[in-house]
C-alpha cells in the first residue's frame, strides 16, 4: 500500500459528495447518476461509521486512529493529545490502516466500480454483519421454519440441492436478476397482484395462477 487506506476512501468519498453537489446545482437530481450516487455515498457513509464505531479495533486503537484523522492525518499533534511518541502513533496508524484495507479495500473497489451491491455484501462479510433478512428476505425466512434441533450439524455437502435453492432465492441473486428486467413491468405486476379494486380482478386472478403456474396460465398480456 502505497497510500494509507483510510486517505483512498476519504478521498473517494469527497469526490462523490462533489459530485452530488454539481448534479444538486445543475438541478439533476432526478437522473440516473444522481441516484446511482446517492446509494454510493450512502455505503461510503456506513463503512467510515465503521472505522469510527466498529469492533475492527479496540477502543483505545480507535480513539487514536480517529483523531489522527480528525487533525488531518497529524502524527505530532495525535502524540501530543495521548502523551505517546510520534513513532508510536506512526506504528498504531499503519497496523490500523492495514486492518481496514483487509476488511474494507475489495468491497470499496467494487463501490468504485460501479457494483455497489457486491461491494456492500462482501463488506458486511468481512465484518460478520450480514443479516438473514439482507440475505435472503423477510418473505423466504417466514416460509422456512427454524430449526427444530440446534445441534444438528449438516456439511455443506450435505446440503447441496438445499443450498442451490438458496442461491436462486436470495435477496443478492434478485437484485442481479433485475437489472435485465424492465422495473417498471415490476412494479406493474407487484402492484397489479395487491390490489382489491374490482375493476383489476379478473387480470389479478390470471397474474397470481401464472406465478403459481396453476392450470399452465399464461402471464397477463399488458
Amino acid at each position: 500500500m502505497n497510500v494509507l487506506f483510510i486517505k483512498k476512501l476519504l478521498e473517494y468519498r469527497s469526490r462523490i459528495l462533489q459530485r452530488l453537489r454539481e448534479l444538486k446545482a445543475a438541478k439533476k437530481e432526478n437522473t440516473q447518476e444522481y441516484a446511482q450516487l446517492v446509494l454510493v455515498i450512502t455505503r461510503l457513509n456506513q463503512m467510515r461509521d465503521y472505522v469510527v464505531y466498529g469492533d475492527w479495533a479496540r477502543k483505545t486503537t480507535r480513539d487514536k486512529y480517529v483523531f489522527w484523522i480528525s487533525c488531518d492525518f497529524n502524527y505530532t499533534l495525535a502524540a501530543t493529545k495521548f502523551k505517546t511518541s510520534e513513532q508510536c502513533i506512526r506504528v498504531l496508524v499503519s497496523r490500523a490502516d492495514t486492518m481496514l484495507y483487509q476488511i474494507m479495500d475489495k468491497p470499496m473497489q467494487h463501490i468504485m466500480d460501479g457494483n455497489i451491491i457486491d461491494g456492500w455484501i462482501e463488506f458486511c462479510i468481512n465484518i460478520n454483519r450480514l443479516d438473514a433478512n439482507e440475505l435472503y428476505g423477510r418473505p423466504i425466512l417466514t416460509i422456512i421454519p427454524k430449526p427444530t434441533d440446534l445441534d444438528l450439524c449438516f456439511s455443506l455437502e450435505d446440503c447441496k440441492e438445499e443450498l442451490k435453492f438458496l442461491r436462486m432465492h436470495n435477496t443478492y441473486e434478485i437484485r442481479k436478476q433485475m437489472k435485465t428486467l424492465d422495473v417498471q413491468k415490476l412494479s406493474y405486476l407487484i402492484a397489479l397482484g395487491s390490489l382489491n379494486d374490482p375493476a383489476y380482478l379478473e387480470e389479478r386472478k390470471k397474474l397470481i395462477k401464472s406465478i403459481l403456474r396453476l392450470n399452465n396460465a399464461k402471464p397477463p398480456k399488458q
